[in-house]
C-alpha cells in the first residue's frame, strides 16, 4: 500500500475512534473508556503533528533502522517541544487492579463463542509489533517500572534514550511515541504507585522495587504489608497510534520487582519469591480482565499480547511466570481473546512452554515472518 494513503487512513481513523467512542465519556483515561477504544485528545492532537515526519521515515522505521528510529525521535521531539504540544495536556490517569476486578466480576462471557486461543511468537521485534495484522485494535502488555516509564536503572532516563535499550518495555514505549511522550511528561515528576509502596523508600525508587535490599525479616513484613493492600496497586491503560501500522492499539503498563543487581534470583517459597508472585501475577490477571471485558463490550475476539515480565534483567523465578499463566488463562479461556504470548529468542520460548499450564492448547510457534505476512 502506498506509504501516504496508509497515513492518512491511518489518522482517519484514529481520529475516527476518538470522536466516536469518546462520545458520552469525560475522561478519555477511564475504564469505561478504554473499553470502548477512546484515543485521548492529546494523543490524537500530537500524532497529527508528526504526520509529515512519519511519511518522510515510514519505510525505513518499517525496516527497524536503529538509526532512522533515532533521527525520528529526535525531530518528534523537536517538534512537540517546539509547538509546545505537551504544555496543557490532560494528566493520564491510571487505575487500580481492585477496580478492573471488580468490574470483571459483573461482567460474563457471550453465550455461544469459542473461547480463548493461544500462540507462541518467536522474534517479533515489539518496535515494529503494531504494523501487524494480528495488532489491529489490539492490547500489548509493555514491560515498564511501576511508574510507567522505562529505564536501566531507579535513575529517569529521557525518552531520546530509550533505543539505547533493547528490552521489550522501551522499544513498545517507542512504537507509540505520542502516547509515550504523554507518559513522560507526568510521570517522571510524579509516580502514580509512590503512595501504594509509601513507607518503603528503602527498597522503593524511581519506578524500581527492589526487595532484596531489605532484610528477610523486614521482606516478611513487606509480603504482608503488599497483600493488604494488593487491590490498590495501579496499572496504566493508555490507547495509542502507533508510528508504523495501520490501527489503533491499546498498551497496558505493568512491572515486577527488581533483582538485576541482586545475588541472585529469590529461591521457592522465599518472601522475594512471594513478593514477586503476588504483584506479578495480579497484573497479568488484570491485564487479562481487560483483554476479556473488551471482548464482551465490542462483541468481538480480541487479540491480547503479553511479554516475559520480569523473566529478563529483573531475574524474577519462573514459577512467577508459571503462576502468571495460569491466572492469565483461567480469566479468558471461556471469553473471545486470542492470546499471542512472546519470545524474542530460542530461550525466551523455552520459558513460555515450560510455564504454560497443562490444559492450555498452544498452537504453532509463529515465526515473525508469519507474524508480519499480509494474508
Amino acid at each position: 500500500m502506498n506509504v501516504l494513503v496508509l497515513m492518512e487512513k491511518l489518522v482517519d481513523r484514529v481520529h475516527a475512534m476518538h470522536f466516536g467512542s469518546a462520545m458520552g465519556f469525560r475522561d478519555s483515561y477511564s475504564l469505561e473508556a478504554v473499553l470502548e477504544g477512546s484515543v485521548h485528545m492529546d494523543v490524537t492532537n500530537i500524532y497529527a503533528v508528526l504526520y509529515s515526519l512519519r511519511i518522510r521515515h515510514y519505510n525505513n522505521l518499517v525496516s527497524s533502522g536503529k538509526q532512522t528510529w533515532q533521527s525520528y525521535v529526535n525531530e518528534a521531539l523537536s517538534h512537540v517541544n517546539t509547538q509546545h504540544l505537551l504544555s496543557n495536556v490532560v494528566a493520564p490517569r491510571p487505575f487500580s487492579v481492585g477496580l478492573i476486578g471488580d468490574a470483571f466480576r459483573a461482567c460474563s462471557p457471550l453465550p455461544d463463542v469459542g473461547g480463548a486461543s493461544f500462540v507462541v511468537v518467536r522474534g517479533v521485534s515489539a518496535l515494529l509489533l503494531p504494523a501487524s495484522r494480528f495488532a489491529k485494535h489490539a492490547i500489548l502488555q509493555v514491560a515498564s517500572q511501576f511508574n510507567f516509564l522505562e529505564s536501566k536503572t531507579p535513575q529517569y532516563t529521557p525518552v531520546d534514550q530509550y533505543l539505547e535499550d533493547l528490552t521489550q518495555g522501551p522499544q513498545a514505549s517507542l512504537g507509540s511515541l505520542a502516547a509515550l511522550l504523554i507518559r513522560d511528561k507526568w510521570f517522571n515528576r510524579s509516580d502514580p504507585n509512590a503512595a501504594f509502596f509509601h513507607g518503603w523508600a528503602s527498597c522503593y525508587q524511581g519506578g524500581y522495587f527492589m526487595p532484596y535490599k531489605i532484610s528477610d525479616e523486614r521482606q516478611g513484613r513487606l509480603l504482608t504489608f503488599i497483600a493488604n493492600k494488593i487491590h490498590e496497586l495501579s496499572i496504566f491503560a493508555q490507547w495509542g497510534a502507533p508510528d508504523v501500522g495501520e490501527f489503533s492499539l491499546m498498551q497496558v503498563f505493568t512491572a515486577a520487582p527488581s533483582y538485576q543487581d541482586a545475588a541472585r534470583c529469590p529461591v521457592d517459597g522465599s518472601f522475594g519469591e512471594k513478593i514477586c508472585a503476588l504483584l506479578v501475577v495480579e497484573q497479568y490477571r488484570a491485564v487479562a480482565r481487560i483483554a476479556a471485558m473488551r471482548s464482551v463490550r465490542i462483541k468481538a475476539r480480541v487479540p491480547l499480547h503479553l511479554t516475559l515480565v520480569g523473566q529478563g534483567a529483573f531475574n524474577n523465578p519462573p514459577s512467577v511466570m508459571k503462576a502468571a499463566f495460569e491466572a492469565v488463562y483461567s480469566t479468558v479461556r471461556d471469553y473471545e481473546v486470542d492470546v499471542f504470548i512472546h519470545g524474542y529468542n530460542d530461550n525466551d520460548v523455552e520459558k513460555i512452554t515450560n510455564s504454560v499450564p497443562a490444559d492450555m492448547v498452544l498452537g504453532k510457534i509463529m515465526p515473525a515472518t508469519e507474524f508480519f505476512s499480509k494474508i
